[in-house]
């Protein structure tokens, strides 16, 4: 199975309606997906995890990706790498190879409401480049005037 396809149905007065679906690679990783409700009470969004994105010689991208029905339409709102690595040759290596993986996990949180946030997207990175390590932190903040997640820059954990 190359591709799955999530779609939505919504209330629409007294009858339910469906939505654009949204095609899911599904060939190299089965993706994941879970309702939570980010953004404002009594709405739920579709999160997808373990998507792969990308793969061939030397390349594997996974990403989470969040949905929200806006309107009447089907929007990703969040979308970014839960897993990356990246191979190239390199001759002066015992490997041969020159390599760099990123490993992210996601965690929510509701504690900074001056922001004008609904809720905050916390991500936790661990990059290995080389031989090198080390852990990013990023936060994401929802948008209302835009409609999606946007990143704040450096925050400690």
């Amino acid at each position: 199975c190359e591709a799955m396809f999530l779609v939505p149905v919504v209330k629409q007065g007294v009858s339910w309606i469906t939505l654009n679906p949204v095609r899911l690679w599904a060939k190299f990783s089965e993706p994941t997906y879970k309702f939570e409700s980010l953004v404002a009470p009594g709405e739920q969004e579709i999160v997808v995890s373990n998507q792969t994105v990308d793969e061939g010689t030397g390349i594997l991208q996974r990403n989470m990706t969040i949905y929200k029905v806006i309107g009447n339409e089907t929007h990703a709102v969040f979308d970014t790498p839960e897993y990356l690595h990246v191979a190239e040759p390199d001759l002066k290596s015992p490997t041969g190879q020159y390599t760099d993986d990123q490993t992210s996990t996601f965690t929510y949180s509701w504690d900074k409401p001056d922001h004008g946030s609904s809720v905050f997207i916390r991500e936790k990175r661990d990059e290995r480049i080389g031989k090198h390590r080390f852990t990013v932190y990023r936060s994401y903040a929802w948008n209302r005037v835009l409609q999606e997640f946007r990143m704040l820059g450096d925050t400690p954990p």
